[in-house]
């Protein structure tokens, strides 16, 4: 199945940027260049709620005159004991019609929520309107940001690629107000007696075509995922487990309320697996002289040091509270299934960089899909010598292949940033803007070394 893409066109300082979704997703580049912005707008994509095809009201909550004739007449045949395949199939997409407003409606709000700002503040300076086009194996839909004011989607094509899905579902009649549907291996007998029950068929035959054709993929606003599908995990984490030590019910907002969520959420599931969980990260958590790790019956995290010293999470040193959840979601079995995280190397010994690179890279071989802002050129270069170890060794749950990872550099040029992918293969990552400001660092080095020599006399 293809890797889903997001196109950006207008979009905050991009005149245009596409990036595929690989199972390991890597920004690098300087500050300020677009990084958290790319990461934050796939949050918002990815965190949307799912509408139900009866969203809002049961048909009456979108704009303009309601439309059900398609769904009234083929309800009052199905009570006659009659079927029509092809009026059903018309009642059907009537019956999602209103999701593409409702949708419109939480996608503009989540927009706000997450970048604390107006949307048409989101697009680029100088055009009419920013644009996000979201393509993926079952289909493709788009987001428009005016620079005036509003949100826009449109969702036909996605809609399109659906309805070809309905010419196979068969449909018969079992008695008068009951139908039985069949589409390969899934069958379903239902009363027909309303709108509801249309909105509901209409909704439960689109869950079919989800799991079929997209797979589990991300990115399709509709996809019923559960509530820790996802986990963004955004800077300043270490910072933000202190105040939340001293301030538990302190009200949070944007990416920072989603964290304290993730958290409340994600205590429970780590609890139950706590042992199998933090032996898989003991060689991680050994370079913070960590011993165990564990989470009370009220969902609250607790380190233990080698000195037997046990505190609260929230208490522990930098580099623990920044760190220490992103390694137990990388290494918990099953949700989340996707993990976004800027920074993941801050307040981290470069050892322990490199550890955190070998649990990403398990996570990754795992079937977590992960994607990583960083300034870190000890990520890097271990994720390199990992990409290069797919070929050398050919064993071992920590070798990446490059077929499973991309890596973007976005940058500034002349008039915004750009995103720029740079070649991965098994002799691993070719990216130079670290090795230049090593090379700097060396020239600066030589041409000291030298002045202090001639100083010396």
């Amino acid at each position: 199945m293809d890797a889903p893409r997001v196109v950006f066109k207008d979009f905050g300082p991009f005149r245009y940027a596409e990036v595929e979704l690989m199972p390991l997703t890597l920004f690098v580049g300087r500050n300020s260049a677009g990084k958290s912005l790319i990461l934050q707008m796939l949050w918002v994509l990815l965190t949307t709620p799912p509408v139900p095809p009866a969203a809002g009201g049961r048909f009456s909550a979108a704009p303009g005159e309601v439309r059900a004739v398609h769904t009234s007449k083929f309800i009052e045949e199905v009570k006659e004991g009659r079927i029509d395949a092809e009026l059903f199939r018309r009642a059907v997409l009537e019956a999602l019609e209103p999701v593409g407003e409702v949708w419109r409606g939480l996608m503009e709000e989540r927009i706000r929520e997450v970048f604390l700002r107006e949307p048409r503040e989101l697009v680029r300076l100088g055009a009419s309107e920013a644009m996000i086009e979201v393509r993926t194996s079952c289909g493709s839909y788009a987001i428009g940001i005016a620079a005036g004011g509003g949100v826009r989607v449109n969702l036909t094509p996605f809609y399109q690629r659906f309805a070809a899905m309905l010419e196979g579902v068969e449909i018969s009649a079992v008695r008068p107000g009951v139908i039985s549907l069949k589409w390969g291996e899934r069958t379903r007998v239902t009363n027909v007696d309303g709108l509801d029950d249309m909105a509901r068929i209409a909704g439960e035959i689109f869950g079919w075509y989800l799991a079929d054709r997209c797979g589990g993929s991300p990115l399709i606003p509709l996809i019923p995922t559960g509530s820790i599908f996802w986990a963004y995990l955004p800077d300043s984490r270490a910072g933000l487990m202190s105040v939340l030590q001293i301030y538990p019910g302190q009200q949070l907002r944007s990416v920072y309320s989603d964290f304290y969520e993730l958290m409340k959420r994600m205590s429970p599931l780590i609890r139950r697996r706590i042992s199998d969980v933090v032996g898989r990260i003991s060689d991680f958590t050994k370079e913070f002289y960590v011993r165990n790790v564990d989470v009370d019956e009220a969902g609250r995290f607790y380190v233990e040091f080698l000195n037997g010293v046990r505190i609260p999470l929230g208490l522990a040193p930098s580099g623990v509270r920044e760190s220490l959840l992103l390694a137990l979601l990388l290494s918990l079995p099953g949700a989340p299934l996707y993990v976004l995280v800027e920074e993941p190397e801050a307040h981290l010994h470069p050892r322990a960089v490199v550890k955190l690179a070998e649990l990403i890279a398990k996570a990754v071989n795992g079937g977590k899909r992960v994607v990583i802002s960083t300034h870190s050129d000890f990520l890097l270069y271990k994720l390199n010598n990992l990409l290069m170890r797919s070929k050398a060794e050919k064993e071992g749950d920590a070798a990446l292949s490059p077929d499973d990872v991309a890596v973007y550099l976005v940058k500034w040029v002349e008039d915004g940033s750009v995103v720029e992918r740079l070649h991965v293969d098994e002799g691993g990552l070719h990216e130079e803007e670290f090795l230049e400001v090593t090379r700097e660092l060396f020239e600066e080095e030589s041409r000291l070394l030298d002045a202090v020599q001639k100083a010396a006399g």
